[in-house]
C-alpha cells in the first residue's frame, strides 16, 4: 500500500485527525478519520487494519502501524484462541445431537433475483490490480494485428494497400495469350494506348500497335 501512495492526493481537513484522500485517476474523494479509525470506503472498519486511503493519511504522521490494526491480528490473540484443548471428532453416528430433527432439515438456497441492467462481462478489478496485457495475434496473410486471421482476411488494414507498382498478368482474349507486367509502362506506351483508344481500337500491354 505504501508503494501506491503516489496515486492519491492527501489533504488535511483537521490535521492529525481527519484527512481527505483523492484518487488521482477516478477523482473520488474519501474521508479518513484517524481518531475513530474509520474511512468512508468502509474497508478499515470491516477488515480491522488500515485501508489504502488510511495508509495515505497515516504516512504523513509516521505512525506505529500496530496501533491502527485490530488486536485480533496479534500473536497473543492467536495463542489465546488455541489455548484450550481441541478434541478430535468421532464418527458422525456418535455425535451427540440435542435435536434429532435438525438432521433431517433440507436447507435450500435463498431465492435468486436477477439484477437490473445488462450483466457485466468483465470482472471488476481492484484499484491496485495491474491490467493484463492481451497478446495481439498477427494475420498470416497480410501481417495485420486487427484481430482477424488469414481465413477471414479482407486485404489488410484500411489505408495500408501498396501505392507502388504491382506486377500482374493480362490475358489477350483475341490471341489467347498471356502478357506479364513486371515493370510499369513507359510514358510513350501510355500515349500510344490513348491514341488507339480514341481511334476505336484496343491494345494490350506488350502488344505492338
Amino acid at each position: 500500500m505504501l508503494d501506491l501512495v503516489g496515486k492519491f492526493d492527501t489533504e488535511g481537513s483537521v490535521v492529525g485527525q481527519v484527512y481527505l484522500v483523492t484518487n488521482v485517476s477516478t477523482k473520488k474523494i474519501f474521508t479518513v478519520n484517524i481518531v475513530d479509525k474509520q474511512c468512508t470506503c468502509l474497508q478499515w472498519q470491516l477488515r480491522g487494519f488500515p485501508c489504502q486511503h488510511a495508509v495515505c493519511a497515516l504516512k504523513l504522521l509516521r505512525p506505529n502501524w500496530k496501533d491502527y490494526c485490530a488486536p485480533y491480528y496479534s500473536v497473543e490473540y492467536y495463542r489465546t484462541i488455541y489455548a484450550d484443548v481441541v478434541n478430535p471428532l468421532e464418527d458422525i453416528s456418535e455425535w451427540n445431537w440435542e435435536d434429532k430433527a435438525s438432521m433431517d432439515i433440507n436447507l435450500k438456497p435463498p431465492p435468486y433475483q436477477r439484477k437490473t441492467g445488462r450483466p457485466a462481462k468483465k470482472r471488476k478489478r481492484s484499484y491496485d490490480e495491474p491490467e493484463t496485457v492481451v497478446k495481439k495475434r498477427k494475420c498470416g496473410k497480410c501481417g495485420s494485428t486487427a484481430g482477424h486471421n488469414k481465413r477471414t482476411c479482407a486485404g489488410g488494414d484500411v489505408g495500408k494497400n501498396p501505392t507502388g507498382f504491382m506486377p500482374s498478368t493480362e490475358y489477350d482474349a483475341a490471341n489467347c495469350t498471356f502478357t506479364s507486367r513486371d515493370h510499369p509502362e513507359s510514358s510513350s506506351a501510355r500515349g500510344k494506348a490513348k491514341v488507339n483508344k480514341s481511334r476505336g481500337t484496343s491494345s494490350f500491354v506488350g502488344e505492338s500497335t
